[in-house]
Order: C-alpha cells, then sequence, then structure tokens
C-alpha cells in the first residue's frame, strides 16, 4: 500500500513542475513574439518616408571572383523610394515612377513591383535618417556562377 501512496505522491508532485515548465516555456516564447514584432513594428516605422538615393554599388561575381565593381553617386531630387503606410510605395528613378508593395519581416524588405517583379533586399542599416539594402542574385550559366550584389544607401 505504501508503494502506491509513494506513486502517487511522486505523481502528483511531478504534475505541478511539468506544468511551471509549460508556464515558463509559453512565457518565452511570448516574449519572443513579442520581441519579434517590436523588431518589425520598429523597422516598419522607421522605413516609412521619402529615401533619396545617394549611393549605389553593384558588384558582378563570377565563381565568386569579383569580375566588376560599379559605384554610382550620382543622383538628384527625383531619384527616390517613398514608403507609405499601408505597404505601398513608389520608386522614382530617371523621370520614371514605379509603383510597388512592400513587406517588412526581421531584416527582409520585400518590394514587389506591378510587373510580377519581387526583389528581398537584407536590411543591412536603418536608422531614422539613413537606411542601406543589400540585394543579391545568383545564377548558374553552363557550370559558371554569376552572382550580383546590389547596395542601395538611401537617406531622408
Amino acid at each position: 500500500m505504501d508503494k502506491h501512496v509513494n506513486k502517487l505522491i511522486c505523481k502528483s508532485s511531478t504534475k505541478p513542475n511539468h506544468m511551471k515548465k509549460n508556464v515558463l516555456l509559453l512565457f518565452i516564447l511570448a516574449g519572443i513574439v513579442v520581441s519579434g514584432c517590436k523588431k518589425n513594428d520598429k523597422a516598419t516605422s522607421y522605413i516609412l518616408g521619402k529615401w533619396f538615393i545617394k549611393k549605389n554599388v553593384e558588384i558582378v561575381y563570377i565563381n565568386n571572383i569579383e569580375n566588376e565593381k560599379d559605384i554610382d553617386t550620382v543622383y538628384g531630387e527625383n531619384d527616390f523610394f517613398e514608403f507609405k503606410t499601408g505597404g505601398t510605395g513608389i520608386l522614382s528613378a530617371i523621370d520614371d515612377i514605379d509603383p510597388f508593395a512592400y513587406q517588412v519581416s526581421g531584416e527582409i524588405l520585400t518590394i514587389s513591383y506591378d510587373a510580377g517583379v519581387s526583389l528581398d533586399y537584407k536590411i543591412k542599416k536603418l536608422t531614422a535618417n539613413e537606411a542601406v539594402f543589400v540585394n543579391e542574385f545568383s545564377e548558374d550559366f553552363d557550370g559558371v556562377n554569376y552572382k550580383t550584389v546590389k547596395e542601395i544607401t538611401v537617406k531622408k
């Protein structure tokens, strides 16, 4: 009989520990979700507004060896990204305006143009007044790997 009582006591005393672990796990997960949302909210709120293009660096690699590098810093007041509330925006460049939809998820900014083209940019830097976005594209052709890295610096 004592063995049965011991088993019951042990079972009942371990249940609260499992419950405590489950509750603790829920709090940890909730903290991760909330902090993740705060980062996305911060990035989304910082990105709103008109960002003037100041610098564009494009590097082409062939089989991971730098082949070509182009740095452009000649931009005017009509060269900008404008991110609006609701996930829409426009790209103005060389007197051409292209509307787009955008989404920020963690450190990734996805811009989708009307023509069905979507580009993912890693947010390398994002402050209230300056941002740096990096896009990488890679493809293999006839056994050769071609990779293009584009880094865009913008300022408010």
